[in-house]
């Protein structure tokens, strides 16, 4: 498929998938021996993601890191606590100061994705906000709930794990779906990839594409909201 439309997902860490800010009492805390280690998990939010990452390994770990000497080791050693199948080639640590996307590999594009409990940073990422080209994704906690600045995506933390799951797909499907319908550089694209596949019975239609994509979205809607109904908040 055109490259332009892999998707990828970049996750967070402090307050998206472990409870940061419940922790955060003075800033010499991030210094402290432990501290980034031990931090409590978010079991929703990680069970969610493990469930997505069976069917999609395009997952990376975006995190920040203080000038503390514990913090690159620390944050390692709770990734393979709580997400192991994230290998080391998927975990960018980005020196605080420092523009993430020096770090991020190939140029954005609205189909890389970041979940994110910070409205700054989304808002860097996304392209309705910035000269950007991603997708923002904000996870809802119990810190940002009130934030009413963000306008884009969402899920709340303490959501039931498939349903988040459930949600990262159903949101990734919507997106590519609207790349489909109203970027012309694609159909482009799309034409001569099936006319260079074309004999070797790999040729796929753009109608086809797009009746897959619609078809994916719509179903995947539907459980997200099914699941959301019959789940009671916590």
């Amino acid at each position: 498929m055109y490259n332009k439309f892999k998707c990828r997902l970049f996750v967070d860490m402090d307050g998206t998938l472990n409870c940061f800010n419940n922790h955060i009492d003075s800033i010499d805390v991030l210094y402290k021996k432990g501290f980034f280690e031990n931090l409590s998990p978010r079991n929703q939010v990680i069970k969610g993601l493990k469930e997505f990452m069976k069917h999609d390994k395009e997952v990376y770990i975006l995190t920040n890191i203080s000038n503390s000497k514990y913090a690159v080791d620390e944050k390692n050693k709770w990734i393979d606590k709580y997400l192991p199948d994230i290998d080391k080639q998927h975990r960018i640590f980005v020196p605080f100061g420092e523009d993430v996307f020096t770090y991020v590999q190939n140029k954005i594009t609205p189909t890389d994705f970041l979940l994110d409990d910070s409205v700054e940073n989304l808002k860097y990422w996304d392209r309705k906000y910035w000269d950007r080209s991603g997708t923002g994704i904000r996870l809802i906690n119990e810190v940002n709930d009130k934030d009413s600045s963000w306008d884009g995506e969402e899920i709340y933390c303490n959501k039931d794990s498939l349903a988040i799951a459930y949600q990262l797909k159903s949101i990734q499907n919507r997106c590519i779906l609207n790349e489909l319908m109203y970027n012309k550089n694609f159909f482009i694209e799309e034409e001569k990839e099936n006319i260079e596949l074309k004999g070797k019975n790999h040729s796929i239609s753009i109608a086809d594409r797009m009746k897959n994509a619609k078809q994916k979205a719509s179903q995947q809607t539907k459980e997200t909201k099914k699941l959301q109904k019959d789940i009671p908040q916590r």
